[in-house]
């Protein structure tokens, strides 16, 4: 079966054609074709790094693996971080290895002419973040070979997070990594304020109501009652 979607993906057919030339589902032929793709891209990376001498133990001669059960993660991993430059402005950098960008690309049929890289930051304020939840959002295109940007003109006593990914051809974005949350300073008396204490008590069912405005829409700044 990998053999016959291999040819016919080949010849440019989709993944919903090549489900139907073959009698199967999408699922099936993607979960293949996803199999194969980690074959070439991935699998022999492990194969170089299973290959290399054990890195040399400064205090006792050659480090001894297999006793010590160490064991090394070699699949690609993207990563993202960010970190103040000042109290309203971040620097974000990340790292996002070539085998995940071509799974990206062969996962939604993408050409490489046709992706754009955007960064997408969260302000996610007193909130157990689960990717949809936030106050409001802010995002920007960066160049394909970007790997680090500054966001300026960030709002005091406020909780940001930052994921960076690409636009699909729907218009939806899809997110390849997502970094850490940082909490800006409240500098100003009037700044709207939010105790992590009031987010406990209201998980823990003490209190009925949050001390914080409930979300209605995504794309919205909220101040509290």
């Amino acid at each position: 079966m990998l053999e016959k979607i291999i040819e016919l993906r080949k010849e440019g057919m989709s993944f919903r054609k090549i489900a139907k030339e073959l009698n199967s589902t999408v699922g099936k032929v993607q979960y293949q074709w996803v199999k194969h793709q980690k074959q070439i891209y991935i699998e022999p990376v492990k194969q170089k790094e299973e290959m290399k001498p054990p890195a040399p133990n400064k205090r006792s001669g050659v480090l001894k693996a297999k006793v010590r059960g160490i064991r090394r993660e070699v699949s690609p991993k993207t990563e993202i971080q960010q970190l103040f430059t000042s109290p309203t402005r971040l620097f974000i950098y990340w790292k996002v290895p070539e085998p995940i960008i071509k799974m990206v690309l062969e996962q939604f049929q993408i050409n490489r002419n046709e992706i754009r890289y955007f960064l997408r930051l969260y302000d996610v304020t007193s909130i157990e973040f689960n990717g949809h939840n936030h106050h409001s959002t802010f995002e920007m295109m960066v160049p394909e070979n970007a790997n680090n940007w500054f966001i300026n003109g960030l709002k005091s006593n406020r909780s940001y997070c930052t994921e960076y990914g690409i636009i699909l051809p729907n218009g939806k974005f899809f997110s390849i990594c997502r970094s850490n949350v940082l909490h800006t300073p409240r500098i100003e008396d009037e700044v709207e304020y939010h105790s992590m204490g009031a987010l406990a008590d209201f998980e823990s069912g003490q209190v009925e109501k949050p001390q914080w405005v409930e979300h209605v829409s995504t794309y919205s700044y909220y101040v509290r009652n």
